[in-house]
């Protein structure tokens, strides 16, 4: 297995390649990219931001099933909303060394957006 590849820094071409030798019945843990899909509608039609915390997950799975990426689903993501890792942002057959809670896309409000005043109501007595 493909543990690190160097690459020339210029030209993009392999320069060095470390391998290392795994039991295929044994778990190993890898990095494992994410990807973002699908639109958060409600967070773009609120002028809110998708901000996407994590971009690699490490999981721990045989190495025959080792995913090239994960992909996280934003559809269903809410204005102030988060999504987790222990979510819908996990292989199946791979178990994450990270924390369920830990957050792999916010959403937050954006550049433009006007900030939201909170009218206090106050007592006048005399």
């Amino acid at each position: 297995m493909a543990r690190e590849i160097q690459r020339h820094p210029v030209r993009g071409t392999v320069a060095h390649v470390d391998f290392q030798v795994v039991d295929p019945n044994e778990p190993v843990v890898v990095e494992v990219p994410l990807h973002i899909i699908g639109d958060a509608v409600e967070v773009r039609h609120a002028d809110w931001e998708v901000d996407q915390q994590l971009f690699s997950i490490e999981v721990r799975t045989r190495p025959d099933q080792i995913p090239t990426h994960i992909d996280c689903d934003i559809t269903d993501l809410k204005v102030g909303g988060t999504i987790r890792v222990g979510g819908p942002c996990v292989a199946q057959g791979c178990r994450t060394r990270w924390r369920p809670t830990v957050s792999v896309v916010t959403s937050r409000p954006g550049r433009t957006t006007a900030p939201v005043k909170v009218a206090a109501e106050t007592e006048i007595t005399e």
